[in-house]
């Protein structure tokens, strides 16, 4: 049987309808305030406690591909990350997105190059370009 990967939720998700896609599908999700408590965090720790685990994360902040410190984290991870591409929605259209293209997302999670990063609409999956990091320092 195939082991599923843990999920980790943003916050910028919230912590009820889009784990509970994942929750009711036989997925152990952690959701940031369930690790980290109700303290500000970070991006880039929240990505490095991800990726020292191996989950996916689920985001609907795409401005981790282009802020220089979190791009530079994410291009030296193995992280697999979802992220919404319209951050408008509302969190019952956003559980009813994930839900829709679980199967997709599932066929996605064992792509061997990584690190990966999707987008997710409507339509479906995009791969998106995770911008190279430059001299960025750690």
């Amino acid at each position: 049987m195939r082991r599923l990967p843990d999920v980790f939720v943003d916050i910028s998700l919230g912590g009820i309808a889009v784990p509970r896609v994942f929750r009711e599908a036989g997925y152990k999700v952690v959701t940031l305030h369930e690790q980290f408590g109700q303290r500000p965090v970070p991006d880039t720790e929240w990505m490095q406690w991800a990726d020292d685990r191996d989950m996916v994360v689920l985001c609907k902040d795409q401005r981790i591909r282009r802020n220089p410190a979190e791009k530079y984290l994410l291009s030296r991870s193995q992280l697999r990350v979802v992220c919404l591409t319209s951050g408008q929605l509302r969190s019952s259209e956003q559980e009813t997105l994930f839900r829709s293209h679980l199967g997709a997302l599932e066929r996605r999670w064992d792509d061997p190059e990584r690190p990966w990063f999707v987008g997710l609409s409507p339509s479906g999956l995009t791969r998106l370009r995770i911008e190279s990091p430059g001299n960025v320092d750690p």
